[in-house]
């Protein structure tokens, strides 16, 4: 009899369907409580002496057990895959350490890791890594008043999980997510529409295949979707778009309140203050063509050189000084601290021009003025000093110029005209504007400079009778 003081309790308000128990609940239940307790809802034994019934019987009792073992283990199963994944389960041991330092979070307090790395360890099976990248930036180029965010290439996925942002080789502009890997979003030069193209029709190709657990693509798809290329811009307009286009993804990455994150958003403020004059003084520095590369290079190298140094250290790593390199312009047009350019190609080789060379069949006109003017036969200089190349105001003035003109507006600055060793003048013409005829009076001097002091000197002269 139950006891009269029990108290009952409600197992459900309104009849319906019951609450789940757990199977080791309710045959603990059944048998150590109601058989125990309640003798008699006790099954009554059977007694049996026949050998064919007792194999049944332990037979059907082997089968039950395994039964129940099996539906255990298939619960566990999908109690397991239906459990929401922790960033700790993605990114593992040293590479978790590595994101906690990364974003200069706690990792104790993995709540405070930026919402994109919770996204990207619950991907869900064929759902796209590109598609939950790419909303992430999405949602917060909104906060910047743009309409959507860069696309970031489908070659680059990976790196969000293995946090290597850096890429492989600060040359290979398209290695990394940093500034100048990205197309900026709405550009119009027909290089950059292609681009945006490309990028759009990869993004679509590498969704389809996620959702198709990749059995309709060919291998030479997915070897082009595995592909990096970064953009060069030749326009201002694209260059500072493309700067500002990066602050939505340092911001996914690293998190809203990360000081380098900080540090890139007010970088780009600034430069936008002081972008007239900073334009001009690129412009004069490296020339028209090589100047908007420039000014986005100066974003892409901070973020190139802190991201690796970050990878590589055991602390977070103080944000790139971007603004007070800006503050140093402003304050004192210095622009010594411009990162160099010499082994970045794509970069280096927009201010080339080539050198003038002469009319391969001249009439009868030129070769007269050419004989009368005492020159004849004009010749290429193979070692033109590359900076007299560059496509900018003073090489344009050097070319138009008239060489004696240069020569006489150095020697009223107070330069010293360059002699040659044996005190014979040096040619201008050879050495500034990259060629001469063959029957110059100083064809003696149509060599190589021996010496980089020698280069500089004749730079200088030049410089001063052009200014």
């Amino acid at each position: 009899m139950p006891s009269p003081n029990a108290i009952p309790l409600v197992g459900l308000d309104v009849p319906g369907k019951a609450v789940r128990i757990e199977r080791p609940l309710l045959k603990f239940v059944r048998e150590q409580v109601l058989f125990r307790d309640l003798k008699g809802l006790r099954p009554t034994a059977t007694a049996t002496t026949d050998p064919l019934a007792l194999q049944m019987e332990r037979a059907v009792t082997t089968l039950t057990e395994a039964h129940l073992r099996t539906e255990e283990a298939n619960e566990r199963r999908r109690f397991e895959k239906e459990k929401p994944k922790d960033v700790e389960d993605l990114y593992t041991g040293a590479l978790f350490e590595k994101l906690c330092f990364l974003t200069s979070t706690s990792q104790d307090r993995t709540d405070e890791l930026p919402g994109l790395y919770s996204r990207i360890a619950q991907q869900k099976k064929k759902e796209s890594l590109h598609s939950i990248i790419q909303q992430t930036i999405d949602d917060h180029a909104q906060k910047f008043d743009m309409i959507e965010g860069p696309i970031v290439s489908t070659g680059s996925m990976q790196l969000f999980k293995t946090l290597r942002f850096q890429g492989v080789d600060e040359q290979d502009l398209g290695s990394g997510i940093l500034p100048m890997s990205l197309t900026p979003p709405g550009a119009v030069s027909s290089q950059a529409r292609a681009q945006l193209i490309e990028h759009n029709e990869n993004a679509l190709t590498y969704d389809f295949m996620m959702s198709t657990d990749g059995q309709q693509i060919s291998s030479g798809d997915a070897k082009l979707l595995s592909k990096t290329k970064g953009y060069v811009p030749t326009e201002w307009s694209e260059a500072k778009a493309q700067v500002e286009a990066y602050q939505p993804v340092v911001t996914a990455i690293l998190g809203e309140l990360h000081p380098t994150a900080l540090e890139y958003i007010r970088a780009v403020k600034y430069a936008s203050t002081i972008f007239l004059s900073l334009k001009q003084a690129l412009e004069d520095k490296v020339g028209r063509k090589q100047a908007p590369a420039v000014y986005s290079y100066i974003f892409h190298s901070s973020m190139h050189g802190w991201f690796r140094e970050q990878y590589h250290t055991r602390y977070p790593v103080p944000p790139p000084e971007l603004v007070n390199d800006f503050r140093r312009f402003s304050m004192r047009k210095n622009l010594e601290w411009l990162p160099n350019i010499s082994d970045i190609e794509s970069i280096r080789t927009l201010g080339q021009v080539e050198a003038p060379i002469a009319p391969r069949s001249p009439t009868k006109k030129t070769t007269a003025a050419a004989t009368n003017s005492g020159i004849g036969t004009r010749v290429v200089n193979p070692f033109w000093d590359g900076r007299f190349k560059l496509d900018n105001a003073f090489c344009t003035v050097v070319k138009e110029k008239a060489a004696r003109k240069i020569i006489g507006a150095a020697k009223a600055c107070g330069k010293i005209f360059p002699m040659t060793a044996d005190g014979k003048e040096r040619c201008i013409t050879w050495h500034a504007k990259g060629y001469c005829g063959a029957s110059c009076k100083q064809a003696y001097d149509h060599k190589e400079l021996e010496t980089p002091e020698l280069k500089d000197t004749l730079y200088e002269f030049v410089r001063a009778g052009c200014t």
